[in-house]
């Protein structure tokens, strides 16, 4: 209101009210109905000042009283019952505006603790009303939003996907329910879920109004169990299920020719059970990391078993798929594994196969390498053997 922020226009009109008095009843001592501008000072200091406008009308009363005295030099009934009237209307509009003020209080302390946020997007897309309680999901203060594009502060890949379900919930005149990401007062993305349904206005369809909760911590957890489902703990490798996944998209033969590599490690039973799981782990783990650095970009490393992995190599030529195993094999005598003051080498048995214009699923591919490795490791066993003869 504006004589909220200008209280000095508020004793303005009072004074004119008191020189009108002056002017009309004492001075000109003309017989006019000039007492109902009255009412506005004090229906004004009632939606300010809510009981207390009572004593204005009390001081507008006894005014008009006098001056009528003054003017007729008797008295009259007529100012009395006016004076009367002012001070019932002052009391009425105070009581009615404590309570709207104290609703609008409790509501206001409401709505600032809340965790969600209400908006109203108008049909060109702007914010009309935004809830004090932006200001705990997104940090902005809420005259910072009202007028400005909803569009603006979304996440540049997700503003074509909001902007066709408001298109097409605006359309239909349906409920709206989208997530994404929205930008925070300092910068950063977070996840928001928009439930929002149609304001009707005049029977007409207005704009829309907007509930948003921030579901970040949702979105996270989410995404540590779509990575969980399709990773494995340890090493952080792709699991058996992502593998066989990619195999049967691979079956189309769009991405031959593709190889496949089978790598088991030797011994890591015998490290388990002599030396402990940890020693164990630490094993797995270098072997996934030799295997992450050897291969190209665009391949697939998987962890399918405890000491099993594989190699998935889309558009990879027996003569690539050869120099990736060469590659593998050098880390590997990079690498050992110290145990009590020993150092133990990590070895690695692989075998490898390629379909080059060969009529062969993908899965009898990896049957193929996986034989070949087993062949390796049988190879070395026989040769161990061999030795301690």
């Amino acid at each position: 209101m504006i004589f909220k922020k200008n209280p000095s226009l508020l004793s303005v009109l009072l004074l004119a009210c008191l020189f009108l008095t002056y002017y009309v009843n004492v001075y000109k001592n003309l017989d006019i109905v000039y007492t109902h501008l009255f009412y506005i000072p004090i229906v004004i200091c009632g939606l300010w000042f809510h009981r207390k406008a009572v004593y204005l009308a009390l001081l507008l009363g006894l005014v008009h009283i006098s001056a009528d005295y003054y003017a007729t030099h008797a008295f009259s009934v007529r100012p009395l019952l006016r004076a009367g009237v002012f001070v019932f209307v002052g009391y009425l509009v105070g009581i009615i505006s404590e309570k709207r003020d104290r609703l609008g209080d409790q509501l206001e302390k409401i709505n600032s603790a809340m965790l969600d946020f209400v908006c109203e997007i108008k049909l060109d897309g702007s914010f009309g009303y935004v809830s004090s309680s932006v200001k705990n999901t997104l940090g902005y203060k809420a005259d910072e939003l009202t007028g400005k594009p909803f569009l603006d502060l979304v996440h540049p890949d997700d503003k074509k996907h909001v902007q066709d379900v408001f298109d097409n919930t605006m359309k239909k005149g349906t409920e709206l329910r989208v997530d994404y990401r929205y930008r925070d007062a300092e910068g950063n993305y977070k996840w928001v879920e928009s439930l929002a349904n149609k304001l009707e206005s005049g029977g007409m369809s207005g704009s829309y109004v907007f509930g948003n909760r921030d579901i970040s911590p949702r979105k996270q957890m989410e995404e540590e169990l779509k990575f969980l489902s399709l990773h494995d703990g340890l090493t952080g490798l792709y699991n058996r299920r992502f593998f066989q996944e990619q195999m049967q998209l691979l079956d189309g033969g769009r991405a031959d020719p593709i190889a496949i590599i089978s790598c088991d490690i030797d011994g890591l039973k015998i490290i388990n059970d002599h030396f402990g799981h940890q020693y164990g782990d630490q094993t797995i783990a270098a072997v996934a990391k030799i295997l992450q650095q050897a291969v190209r970009v665009d391949d697939i490393v998987a962890r399918i078993g405890g000491d099993e992995f594989v190699v998935l190599m889309p558009r990879c030529s027996a003569c690539g798929a050869e120099q990736i195993r060469k590659k593998i094999r050098e880390a590997l005598k990079a690498v050992s594994l110290t145990i009590n003051g020993r150092d133990l080498p990590v070895m690695l048995s692989v075998g490898g196969a390629v379909r080059d214009g060969r009529t062969v699923s993908a899965n009898e591919l990896f049957v193929e390498a996986d034989n070949k490795m087993y062949a390796e490791k049988k190879s070395k066993v026989k040769k161990l053997s061999v030795s301690n003869d």
